[in-house]
């Protein structure tokens, strides 16, 4: 049989080569979901909640809560069993609950699932039990308020967010018609002499629409991405700023101060759209991508400061 010539066999090496690099990276989502945390035990029980328990790849474990069987009223989720620490409020796990009237997280969650508490209607109160600085800050240990955390809780009135949390996805407040006052933690403090920053870097699509959002709106410094429709139709917000941020530390012997500025690159589609009593924005020059309609129908809109390079389409049509 002729052997194929060098230059062929070398290009059919190389397309094998190729074909299988290809195929590999077709496999890492599933590689990567592989490896996902596993349940070690499921169905348990410890008084009101319900709950399993969880494994890490480095072995560790932690509790995941399931649900939750009690009257309702104000609640405080289990705390740990055996040394063991509930870190996540698992998916759906106290969806289209009525009872709750107010629920308060033990220090050492991490995690709100997608639709944890979605539909709870009678849910005003949310809280994060704080363990604080000198200052008071809340360093409570939350990271995570997945897609739908808390959609169409249409009590909740207010929520402090604690200086730990980095993302808030899609959806997770939308349609809280009632939710007026929204805390983000301030871009830095210094407590106990240790500097904390907040890491909150995206705000999700949807996340706040339909929200009462009474007042003014800042966003930390740290945040990059705000996303489509984020804030749309939050009837009674007057004024949304991307301020930078300045913190003065003193020590015994010598004062040091940080000038942190707003990290915002993306402001979404529509993100403040429909927004009827805004009436100022400050846009800063780190906006790189300003959405199609991001203010569109702010009708009372008077005051805008833009320092970005470009505007998108209709950024700004029907407004005052």
């Amino acid at each position: 049989m002729k052997r194929l010539p060098t230059f062929v066999r070398t290009c059919l090496c190389l397309a094998l080569l190729t074909f299988a690099l290809l195929a590999c990276a077709a496999l890492m989502p599933s590689l990567l979901e592989a490896r996902a945390d596993t349940v070690v035990t499921e169905g348990l029980t410890s008084g009101d909640w319900e709950y399993r328990k969880m494994r890490r790849d480095d072995g560790s474990t932690y509790l995941e809560i399931t649900g939750y069987t009690g009257i309702g009223g104000d609640v405080t989720t289990l705390t740990s069993v055996s040394n063991v620490y509930v870190e996540s409020i698992g998916d759906g796990a106290l969806a289209d609950n009525q009872s709750i009237t107010s629920v308060t997280f033990g220090t050492s969650v991490k995690r709100i699932g997608q639709r944890a508490f979605a539909n709870c209607r009678s849910l005003h109160a949310v809280t994060f039990y704080q363990y604080k600085g000198s200052k008071g800050y809340n360093l409570h240990d939350l990271e995570e308020i997945d897609e739908s955390a808390f959609l169409n809780c249409t009590a909740l009135s207010s929520i402090s967010f604690p200086i730990k949390l980095r993302t808030i996805g899609a959806n997770a407040f939308k349609g809280c018609t009632s939710l007026a006052a929204v805390t983000f933690p301030v871009s830095a403090v210094n407590t106990s002499g240790e500097t904390k920053y907040t890491v909150l870097s995206s705000i999700g699509d949807s996340a706040f629409e339909g929200c009462a959002m009474a007042g003014a709106l800042s966003i930390p410094a740290a945040v990059e991405t705000v996303g489509s429709r984020a804030f749309a139709n939050c009837a009674s917000l007057t004024s949304v700023s991307f301020p930078s941020y300045t913190m003065t530390t003193t020590t015994s012997s010598s004062t040091t101060t940080q000038h942190i500025s707003s990290h915002i690159t993306v402001i979404g589609a529509e993100a403040f759209s429909g927004c009827a009593s805004l009436r100022s924005a400050v846009i800063p020059a780190t906006v790189t991508d300003l959405g199609d309609g991001a203010f569109m129908g702010c009708t009372s809109l008077a005051d805008v400061s833009i320092n970005c390079a470009s505007v998108s389409a209709n950024c700004f049509a029907n407004t005052g």
